[in-house]
């Protein structure tokens, strides 16, 4: 079982220190990124789309590969928001220890529905519109047909850190869990890294170089990604079958036809009035979360006051 868990939150850099950690020698993390396997309260929907391990002994073979002096960890960004999956982890796991990345709640809710419009799970492109929709999305209203859960959909409540960490703090002494603000990860990701080592007990294994793991990105064609992620009829008989004789050559035309259907490209915020009613509504969040934290969000600050100005 992990030693310890990224618990989120979602678009706040948990990919690269996912891939940070898992290139120390010290550190094993598995290859398969976000199992969301405590995350039982997460994925309600019949959607073709579950969480991608839900079975215990499969959960466990994930981290067999362990070697001995290795400390082992995973990352699944909805454990944070999750009211079931920290209790789980604890119930298997009693020592675990936690990493929670934060970032700024506006950009936060930006990039995130950037994520949810590229998987298809928000049919929704304008963000405003997006947004406007929250309270009925929760309800289960207006949903897209491959949102996983509804919940993922109220980007106001996904980015509303404060009951999230008083949940976790209160199930985990604080020694326990370690809290990365985005904002200072990507100023200085050494620092960073090296604090995280430390929390750990890990070794430093040198690493000065740490590139970008997630950046924003598009689909190129939405029906290309819904007709290989979801696989509708007929497609969902004769792949399975195509799957396997790709394998057994040693091919993977999947992930170089996934891989060609993305472009990398910067993240475009909506008008200046919806970013100020971001920053407005948001900025109330702030205190709350800096006396759970103890500790000062000055960056957040700062982007909201800039916001606030933008004419």
């Amino acid at each position: 079982m992990p030693d310890f868990f990224i618990v989120g939150a979602p678009k706040c850099g948990t990919s690269s220190l996912f891939q940070y950690l898992g290139d120390n020698p010290s550190i094993f993390m598995p290859s398969n990124k976000e199992p969301h396997f405590y995350a039982s309260d997460m994925y309600t929907r019949e959607t073709g789309l579950k969480r991608r391990v839900s079975d215990k002994s499969e959960y466990e073979r994930m981290f067999a590969r362990a070697t001995a002096g290795q400390m082992s960890g995973e990352g699944s960004t909805w454990y944070l928001f999750s009211t079931v999956a920290i209790p789980q982890i604890l119930r298997d796991q009693p020592d675990a220890r936690f990493i929670v990345m934060l970032r700024n709640p506006v950009d936060m809710a930006l990039s995130l529905h950037n994520h949810h419009v590229r998987k298809l799970y928000d049919d929704i492109e304008d963000f405003s519109q997006a947004w406007a929709l929250n309270a009925m999305r929760a309800n289960g209203e207006s949903l897209p047909p491959y949102c996983p859960d509804p919940k993922m959909l109220d980007y106001r409540e996904v980015c509303r850190f404060t009951p999230m960490l008083e949940r976790l703090f209160n199930l985990v002494p604080r020694e326990r869990v370690h809290v990365i603000i985005f904002e200072e990860f990507i100023r200085d990701p050494r620092r960073a890294y090296l604090d995280t080592l430390a929390f750990l007990g890990a070794t430093d294994d040198g690493c000065t170089t740490f590139e970008k793991v997630n950046p924003n990105r598009r689909l190129r064609s939405k029906r290309l990604y819904e007709l290989m992620t979801y696989k509708p009829f007929p497609i969902n008989l004769i792949y399975p079958g195509l799957k396997r004789v790709a394998n057994t050559l040693g091919l993977r035309p999947g992930r170089a036809v996934f891989k060609r259907n993305v472009t990398v490209e910067a993240r475009s915020n909506p008008d200046p009035t919806m970013m100020r009613r971001l920053a407005d509504t948001f900025e109330t969040d702030i205190p709350a979360a800096e006396a759970v934290l103890g500790r000062n969000l000055d960056d957040w600050r700062a982007r909201i006051a800039i916001l606030q100005k933008d004419d």
